[in-house]
């Protein structure tokens, strides 16, 4: 992809204001194929009102709701010093945990859209509303999609092709997800919980017609938010086995509920 690309070329595509700090993995090809001609006056607005939106969902979702829920209301300290206690508490503190990760890296991306357009340049995205998926999979073409389409690219696919092992394959997808974001065991950890669970979805047959209905659909948004939820156990905390903790808290909460 860098063949033929100029120094000067390079450079503005290495050190982009609107990836190179947290916008989306923008491959070189697609990054000079879609520069602007020119900036009109709809770039300029949509390029400012993208700003706005992330920069409210920076501020007021994040800032000031979510974090006050998570941290200013002691819930974090309460979880990590008691991470087997209160199932409810731990459910909410993870649920919590991953919209405000959700929400704070989408405000980021929208920046980073918003700024990019301003200076001539369509970028992809990176979210669509993951927290509306109705399935694991659905969530994964919808979570950090720049990620996640980069790495079913170059590892799913060569990996499915030279092994004929979709189990493998995801796996190791998920896995480089999980270690692009950190080399640590916890990060190692999600990446293997979120392969799994690819895993075991992919060997349900057509999901048993359940997304045929409004109402298996609707269950399955709630399962893959929760599934989603409980793997930010493991990113919340660098003590592995204090994330293990809130993990089985989590998944145990159901029934410690209705005891």
């Amino acid at each position: 992809q860098l063949e033929g690309l100029g120094f000067r070329q390079y450079l503005v595509y290495l050190l982009f204001p609107g990836t190179i700090v947290a916008g989306p993995i923008e491959m070189v090809d697609r990054f000079f194929a879609e520069r602007l001609d020119r900036i009109g006056l709809d770039d300029i607005t949509d390029g400012f009102m993208r700003i706005a939106m992330g920069m409210a969902k920076k501020l007021v979702l994040v800032d000031l709701l979510l974090a006050g829920a998570l941290f200013r209301s002691g819930l974090w300290t309460d979880v990590l010093l008691d991470p087997t206690g209160s199932p409810g508490r731990v459910v909410r503190f993870c649920v919590l945990a991953y919209l405000l990760a959700y929400l704070d890296f989408s405000a980021y991306s929208d920046i980073a859209i918003g700024v990019s357009r301003l200076l001539g340049y369509n970028i992809t995205e990176n979210f669509n509303w993951p927290i509306l998926a109705p399935d694991l999979a659905e969530f994964w073409r919808r979570w950090h999609i720049s990620l996640s389409g980069w790495c079913f690219r170059n590892i799913f696919f060569p990996v499915m092709v030279s092994s004929r092992n979709r189990t493998l394959a995801l796996m190791m997808t998920l896995l480089a997800v999980g270690l692009w974001h950190g080399l640590t065991l916890s990060w190692v950890t999600w990446g293997v919980l979120h392969g799994v669970g690819l895993a075991v979805l992919a060997r349900i047959p057509k999901r048993y017609g359940l997304m045929d209905h409004k109402l298996g659909r609707l269950g399955g948004v709630l399962a893959t938010n929760l599934y989603v939820a409980a793997g930010f156990a493991f990113v919340t905390t660098r003590d592995y086995s204090l994330a293990w903790k809130i993990f089985l808290t989590f998944i145990s909460a159901p029934v410690r509920l209705f005891l």
